[in-house]
C-alpha cells in the first residue's frame, strides 16, 4: 500500500456486487442494487433495480473524522489483495482511497470465496 499520512482526503470509492458507495468533495453517494430473481433456488437474477441510499453532503467535521479513522486504522500497512486466488470463484470488494492533488490511490480487493479463513483480521471480526 501506499503511504497515506503525506496528503489530504480526497475519495472513497466502495464497490460490491450490490453496493457502490461514494465519497468525494464531502459528497456521499450510495447506490445498492437489489436482484430479482423469478425462483428461489436460481442462481440467475432476471432482473434488478437500484435504490439510491444516500446522497448527503458530509460536514466538515464528519469529513474530518473520515480522514482521521482511516488515517488511524493502518490501511497503508495492508496488502493490495486478499481472499481467493485468481484462479477461484470469488466476489469481489474493492475500497479505493485517493491522496492528495495527484489523486493518488490505495486500493484493498477482498476477494470473498470463505470469509473466514481467507479475509485480513479484522474484517471478518475475529
Amino acid at each position: 500500500m501506499k503511504n497515506l499520512t503525506e496528503n489530504s482526503l480526497m475519495f472513497v470509492h466502495y464497490k460490491s456486487w450490490n453496493d457502490d458507495l461514494n465519497i468525494e468533495n464531502k459528497h456521499i453517494n450510495h447506490i445498492r442494487t437489489e436482484y430479482e430473481y423469478d425462483s428461489p433456488i436460481s442462481g440467475n437474477h432476471s432482473g434488478s433495480k437500484q435504490l439510491l441510499l444516500t446522497d448527503n453532503i458530509l460536514t466538515e467535521q464528519q469529513w474530518e473524522d473520515l480522514e482521521k479513522f482511516i488515517k488511524g486504522s493502518d490501511f497503508e500497512q495492508l496488502e493490495d489483495t486478499y481472499g481467493a486466488s485468481e484462479g477461484y470463484r470469488y466476489y469481489p470488494y474493492n475500497l479505493t482511497i485517493g491522496w492528495g492533488t495527484g489523486k493518488k490511490a490505495a486500493i484493498l480487493i477482498l476477494r470473498f470465496h470463505d470469509i473466514k479463513t481467507l479475509a485480513p483480521r479484522g474484517v471478518n471480526n475475529s
